[in-house]
């Protein structure tokens, strides 16, 4: 696996790949009238005014929520002393099994928290036709999973004693984000990727829609970001 890993260009040099074939093909398909032409006065304009903004319509926020409750699932120690009990299936220390338990209440509360907000009382979570679409709930969807990994993890951190003061817990949040500089350069020339295609008319001339893009979009984001982690991990 290492191996795979060792001769698969960076997932930004990828993304910059694509581009320029974006670029090139915007150019043949303007000749026959099928897209628009990205290299032409026009095209070159809006690039140039959409160079800086592009990025915004990119998951920065929330890779670094997802970052950083991974990198505190890891740091507090509750990552380890899961895997050893149930895929190394070793037995823990009594503390480690104190802390354990004591991680779930949180948890549990958080997890009753959202139910409550979604089915019982005003339906705080809910979006303004009482479906979920727009809701805070799905607006707010990685600060949830940021917080179903913190704060049992804190708690376990604290338990355990693998967390002695503040400056622990910030530490561990801190475990992953090495890997953000790595993943804003990729974010960025993906967002220009994603742009270009739908400026140029690319994805309606190969037939995808709204939801093809968004699941294309999905792809282009995310998936370098599980690269570079399992890239982080091997090293």
């Amino acid at each position: 696996m290492s191996k795979i890993f060792k001769h698969i260009p960076h997932p930004a040099v990828v993304c910059l790949i694509l581009l320029l074939t974006v670029l090139i093909v915007s150019w043949i398909g303007s000749v026959y009238e099928v897209t628009s032409n990205l290299l032409d006065y026009q095209g070159m304009r809006w690039f140039l005014r959409s160079a800086g903004t592009c990025i915004n319509d990119a998951p920065v926020a929330d890779s670094l929520l997802l970052l950083m409750g991974l990198g505190i699932l890891s740091g507090s120690g509750l990552q380890d002393a899961l895997r050893s009990l149930f895929a190394d299936r070793k037995s823990l220390s009594y503390r480690k099994r104190y802390a354990l338990i004591l991680s779930l209440i949180p948890l549990v509360l958080l997890l009753f928290m959202v139910f409550s907000g979604l089915f019982l009382g005003n339906m705080v979570l809910l979006g303004i036709t009482g479906g979920l679409e727009d809701s805070p709930f799905l607006m707010a969807g990685f600060f949830f999973v940021f917080l179903l990994l913190a704060l049992p993890s804190v708690t376990f951190g604290l338990a355990s004693g693998n967390f002695q003061k503040g400056s622990d817990i910030v530490a561990a949040l801190c475990v992953l984000l090495k890997c953000t500089p790595s993943y804003l350069i990729t974010l960025y020339v993906a967002s220009l990727l994603l742009c270009c295609v739908d400026y140029c008319g690319l994805a309606s001339l190969v037939g995808l829609g709204n939801a093809g893009m968004k699941m294309v979009s999905i792809v282009i984001y995310w998936l370098p970001l599980a690269l570079i982690l399992i890239d982080n991990k091997r090293k």
